[in-house]
Order: C-alpha cells, then sequence, then structure tokens
C-alpha cells in the first residue's frame, strides 16, 4: 500500500481463496486518502485489517457475500469512520454484529441491506441515532416478511424494497401498510407509492 499513498479506490471482489487483509504496522499502511473500500464474494474471507479506523477519508464501504468474515473489527473502529456517508451489508452476521452493538456511524446518509438469508423481521430500532440517513433499502431478503415500526429514523423519508418477495406481498395486500403508512413516499419495485 505504500506504493500508492494517493489510492482512493481499493475493490477486493471474487478473491474465493483470500482468508485474510493483513497489514503489517511495521512496513505498510492504508492510504489516508481511501474513500471507497469494497469488499465483496471473498467466501473464505476472515478477517479485514485492524487498520480500518484509520480512514478516516472512508466514504463508501460496501461489505457483501463474505460469510466467514470476523466482525469484531467492527467493534469501535466503524464509529472511527465519521466521513462514511454510504454502507452496504450483505450479510446476517455483519448486520446483527453492526445492530446489536449500535456500530453505524451517525455519518451515514445511505444504507443498503442486501442478502439477507436468516431474517424474517427487520428490528431496525437501532437506526433510530442515524439522523442524517435519508436513503434505506432493502434488496435480494428473500425471508423478509416484516419491519419494525420504529425501524426508520426520523430523517428517513423514502426506503426502497426490491427482490424482498415475502415483505413486497405482504405490503401489495397492505398487511403490513401501517408500519410504513407515515412515511410518505415508498418505493417497492421501482414503483413509487405516496
Amino acid at each position: 500500500m505504500d506504493g500508492f499513498p494517493k489510492l482512493q479506490t481499493l475493490q477486493i471482489i471474487d478473491c474465493r481463496g483470500l482468508n485474510s487483509i493483513f497489514i503489517s504496522e511495521r512496513s505498510f499502511h492504508f492510504p489516508l486518502t481511501l474513500q471507497i473500500f469494497v469488499v465483496m464474494s471473498c467466501k473464505a474471507l476472515r478477517s479485514l485489517p485492524q487498520q480500518i479506523d484509520t480512514l478516516t477519508a472512508l466514504q463508501e464501504l460496501p461489505l457483501s457475500h463474505l460469510p466467514e468474515l470476523d466482525f469484531s473489527f467492527c467493534e469501535g473502529a466503524c464509529l472511527s469512520l465519521t466521513a462514511l456517508t454510504r454502507l452496504r451489508i450483505g450479510s446476517d452476521n455483519t448486520l446483527n454484529t453492526l445492530l446489536k452493538e449500535e456500530l453505524l456511524p451517525i455519518s451515514l446518509v445511505s444504507l443498503t441491506i442486501t442478502n439477507l438469508f436468516k431474517h424474517k423481521c427487520f428490528e431496525g430500532n437501532m437506526l433510530q441515532h442515524l439522523s442524517s440517513l435519508e436513503k434505506l433499502e432493502f434488496t435480494c431478503c428473500r425471508r423478509l416478511e416484516s419491519l419494525q415500526e420504529d425501524t426508520f429514523p426520523s430523517s428517513h423519508e423514502v426506503p426502497s424494497i426490491k427482490e424482498c418477495p415475502m415483505l413486497e406481498e405482504r405490503y401489495k395486500k397492505m398487511e403490513h401498510w401501517s408500519k410504513i403508512a407515515h412515511i410518505p413516499v415508498k418505493i417497492i419495485n421501482d414503483q413509487v407509492t405516496i
């Protein structure tokens, strides 16, 4: 990484044999200019660098399809990322860790939750502190059936739901509509409802 002192985007995608990303404290460091750090579809990946909390310029952190990743690095690290505005969470374990410990930084403007396979209900009361959140998207959450009434922060007005068939069906039948009726605009599979 020392060879790229002005690096702004780093993507690690589809490295199926990769089990850790380690940066020696003596020899290397993350460039402080890094704004986008993408880690996706690395099935064996177990850890991310502990220095992630030093990425003060980081704005986007998509983490998806990482079934073995240990999210203990998140404890305190995510809260240090005060420039982080966009986060993509693509696993049940990641979501559980981040929500349980309230580790999401208040700087988030956009949060995408995708590829949940275990969650049937999204208990998002732990999003309430995200006062800057403007966009909340649920996509490809096949088993998701309901959203808690207090899921959405007061600043948030437009939830987007895509490819979540059980949730979509409940809203179409108006079974669950009261949970999001207070939100003026809703987007379900690219259809806007006011």
